[in-house]
């Protein structure tokens, strides 16, 4: 599935793998049209909806499937460099990486050197060059479907991978224009007329999480707060949303809000019980949050 708004943290792409789940859902209109109608009527829905519906959706999920398809090389290249570290044969080693800078050096239509050091930066370089243009096709499937928010929400998650590879190459500048760029297009826009949904405040809210780690600023956290508090009104019983709340209201020595979502959180994870899909707290981080009650009263 296109990544939930799951607090999976972004990760950059040496050592490891990361790279964006972008889901496409399959047989949608097959479904939709199994009702029990006459054939008639459900040809009449076909010829009536196909502009309007079918063709876009066909177009998003082709410039989607565009999108992955890019990326998707380099969590294989990824991978495979990983192994290479972790070998212990050295011949095996040498041999294997030779085999990678010769596929990367077709992959990049230029001669990579059999050195790790420069294999490293090849699968970087890729993943720059193919994570932007990743952008550009989630962009387009965005302006075929702008009632559907996922392709954006994918294109954030991107522009953050981005910015976490241009912080650790000690670009700041660039770290934070393409973590400006990963915050501007999660909103979705214009603003649908029932507002945002519970997943999108929460998806928001993770961007800004990730924004105070690339940037090294815990002011993020306040607007991650922000929005997180409404994706918590919308889905008052979620228990996730209460922890991180309290999480990080207590690294913004906001007192009374840590504690009062402390609380929510124990109230919360007792009526997990009631629901074995839902995942409730360790015994250790319940005993954290008890902790922090009992020191914190004021």
């Amino acid at each position: 599935a296109a990544a939930a708004a799951s607090p999976a943290a972004v990760h950059v792409i040496h050592p490891g793998t990361a790279r964006p789940a972008v889901a496409v859902p399959r047989g949608f209109f097959a479904a939709s049209l199994s009702l029990t109608l006459p054939a008639t009527l459900v040809l009449a829905f076909v010829v009536l909806f196909i502009p309007r519906v079918l063709f876009p959706t066909r177009v998003w999920e082709s410039r989607l499937q565009r999108a992955a398809g890019l990326v998707e090389p380099i969590a294989t290249f990824n991978s495979r460099f990983a192994q290479l570290a972790r070998a212990t044969d050295p011949a095996a080693q040498r041999e294997g990486l030779a085999d990678l800078a010769a596929e990367m050096s077709r992959a990049m239509n230029q001669p990579v050197a059999v050195t790790p050091q420069a294999v490293s930066e090849a699968i970087r370089t890729l993943h720059l060059t193919l994570a932007r243009e990743s952008i550009e096709w989630l962009e387009e499937a965005d302006k075929a479907r702008p009632d559907d928010w996922r392709a954006r929400r994918e294109a954030s998650r991107v522009w953050l991978l981005l910015a976490a590879i241009a912080r650790d190459q000690g670009d700041a500048d660039s770290a934070r224009g393409a973590a400006d760029e990963g915050l501007a297009i999660a909103v979705p826009s214009p603003l649908p007329p029932r507002g945002l949904t519970a997943s999108q405040h929460a998806w928001i809210a993770l961007v800004h999480e990730t924004r105070a780690s690339l940037l090294n600023d815990d002011s993020e956290l306040a607007g991650a707060m922000s929005s997180l508090q409404s994706a918590a009104t919308l889905d008052p019983f979620n228990v996730d949303h209460a922890h991180r709340l309290f999480k990080w209201a207590m690294q913004l020595l906001r007192a009374d809000e840590a504690r009062t979502w402390a609380a929510k959180t124990i109230e919360l994870n007792t009526l997990t019980r009631l629901d074995p899909e839902v995942k409730s707290l360790s015994q250790q981080e319940l005993q954290r949050i008890r902790s922090y009650l009992d020191t914190s009263k004021p």
